[in-house]
């Protein structure tokens, strides 16, 4: 019987983070530290590193108070693209490569004047790089969750 390889295991726990209610966050780093420990991954044992310096740091000096949702997502994140085989600085490096991308959805909303998700520039790998740069220069403002044409603050009275 063949071994499932690492992205493999790190799929399986992934999974079951993301499909079975009772795991918990806590559960999947927990499985990914065992994983890191048991494989020897430097790219396990870095992700694990840097959310473990992070809770650490909010448990000592913020009292379990601090937001960890973004240190969270970046575990996620890097546990995810492991999972595909890939590192959190192959992916970013990649999109970066991306300068010829096709921008007809970014396009389309600004020449349509509309309304563009706030969503989509905060949570996908390389939008802050382009699309921000290109809303910022028509004019968009962030307001709410959306960022918005300068037509929606000229309204008539």
């Amino acid at each position: 019987m063949k071994k499932p390889s690492t992205a493999q295991l790190i799929a399986e726990r992934l999974y079951h983070y993301e499909n079975e209610p009772e795991t918990t966050l806590g559960d999947l780093v927990d499985g990914i530290e065992d994983l890191a420990i048991e494989t020897g991954d430097l790219d396990l044992s870095l992700a694990i590193s840097k959310y473990r310096i992070e809770e650490r740091y909010d448990r000592e000096y913020l009292g379990m108070r601090g937001d960890m949702d973004a240190v969270e997502a970046d575990f996620i994140e890097a546990v995810r693209l492991l999972a595909f085989g890939r590192t959190l600085i192959e992916d970013r490096n990649a999109s970066a490569a991306l300068d010829n991308r096709d921008y007809t959805l970014i396009s389309s909303t600004i020449e349509k004047e509309e309304p563009y998700p706030a969503v989509l520039i905060n949570k996908v790998i390389g939008a802050r790089e382009h699309e921000l740069p290109l809303l910022e220069r028509a004019g968009y403002t962030l307001f709410n969750d959306a960022y918005l044409p300068p037509s929606a603050g000229k309204t008539a009275d």
